[in-house]
């Protein structure tokens, strides 16, 4: 039986496009958003995507379905998925793939990669979140968001995920470990002008075009809300819609079927 990382190498070769493999989690509770996932992803052509199954009766469903997949088997409690997707995330740049990881629930609705990820000289580009975490939310104004970002295979990335790995084992919470990193290194952004949207009776920043940030040793773009969602902008032509719902199949549908993100009964 062949190691997860000769597996890895020997399909992501098979799929690679400009060097870039989509990977996208899920397990058997959370299938029916997976399998939409890949049902958006056919619509609008994209084909070079991973799914990494991270129990064995999904995989084989995959297998059987003949979609693309990996079996990564882990403990399913949530806060541990958050640490072995960053371990995965990991091996795939360790193999110079440059990666898109993806969220279910992060549904692609135009293809982004020629627009956004596979002529970028950036080491990260972020979708954006809302107000979490908090306390990075109060400094910059604004969050990245962990359910759709885009990583290029170098030295700096690499030494960023593993320390970006060791704050998700620490703060249990790959967001909080993510932004906090960012910030602690000295992320300088550019000035852009902004308009503010409400969550939670907070406000946020929100930028008509990407923004960089920038340190000595990485940049990091960040997506406009309007065209990669995580809260609902009426009439703007999303690239991505990555609407906020609760964590659970049934409830995720509904917000997907109710922001014509879902495609599986079409």
């Amino acid at each position: 039986m062949l190691s997860f990382n000769k597996k890895l190498k020997k399909i992501a070769g098979a799929v690679e496009k400009n060097n870039t493999v989509i990977l996208v989690f899920g397990n058997l509770a959370y299938s029916d958003i997976v399998y939409n996932w890949v049902a958006a992803a056919k619509r609008i052509g994209v084909n070079n995507y991973i799914i990494i199954a991270l129990d064995n009766q999904f995989y084989q469903q995959l297998q059987k379905n003949k979609i693309t997949s990996i079996l990564y088997k882990v403990d399913l409690n949530r806060k541990n998925i958050w640490v072995e997707r960053t371990k995965v995330l990991i091996k795939f740049l360790e193999s110079g793939y440059d990666i898109i990881h993806s969220d279910a629930d992060a549904v692609w609705l135009k293809d982004p990669c020629p627009d956004f990820f596979y002529s970028s000289n950036k080491d990260f580009i972020f979708s954006q979140g809302t107000v979490w975490p908090p306390d990075i939310h109060e400094k910059w104004g604004f969050v990245l968001c962990c359910g759709l970002f885009y990583v290029k295979s170098n030295i700096a990335s690499i030494n960023f995920m593993k320390d970006y790995l060791k704050q998700t084992i620490t703060f249990k919470d790959d967001q909080v470990a993510c932004n906090r990193l960012f910030y602690d290194q000295g992320i300088t952004w550019q000035d852009s002008a902004y308009k503010l949207m409400n969550f939670k009776n907070k406000k946020f920043k929100v930028f008509e075009n990407i923004i960089v940030g920038t340190n000595r040793d990485i940049s990091v773009a960040l997506l406009p809300q309007k065209l990669f969602q995580r809260l609902n902008i009426k009439h703007a032509n999303a690239y991505v819609k990555h609407i906020l719902s609760p964590k659970n199949s049934k409830n995720t549908k509904e917000v997907l079927k109710m922001h014509d993100c879902y495609f599986l009964d079409n």
